[in-house]
């Protein structure tokens, strides 16, 4: 697994990889090893017609359909996410001691100095100094 070779991969913060672990109902205490599904879910384009609405006021994130002129509460892509989690639960299931060494800690890249950052999604904050 390259990340580099994901479009937008180091592109993505922190905020919109909770959204999708909230969306995705991921614990992330209980299931970090999920929390890559949650990243690449933030990372995935909008097929074309769609557009998303960041509403700062209420404090919430819809996607908007062009064709039936609605608003959805959910990503059109969340069904697929949701059925790859789903399956990586079953599998993860099947296997004794999925957790291992795994944290809830991903990195992240600053898009301010291009330094890769640690995100501890348990703690709710980056667990490296911005200098480095």
């Amino acid at each position: 697994f390259n990340p580099d070779d994901i479009p937008n991969f180091w592109d993505v913060t922190p905020q919109q990889v909770k959204l999708q672990i909230k969306m995705l109902q991921i614990n992330v205490l209980q299931e970090p090893q999920m929390l890559w599904i949650a990243r690449l879910a933030a990372v995935a384009p909008l097929p074309s017609g769609w557009t998303k609405i960041d509403d700062h006021a209420f404090i919430c994130t819809a996607w908007a359909h062009q064709e039936d002129g609605f608003t959805h509460a959910e990503s059109p892509g969340t069904p697929y996410f949701r059925d790859l989690l789903r399956s990586y639960r079953e599998e993860c299931a099947s296997v004794a001691d999925m957790q291992g060494d795994v944290g809830c800690v991903m990195e992240f890249k600053d898009q301010v100095s291009g330094r890769h950052r640690q995100f501890d999604f348990a703690l709710d904050d980056f667990v490296d100094s911005p200098e480095g």
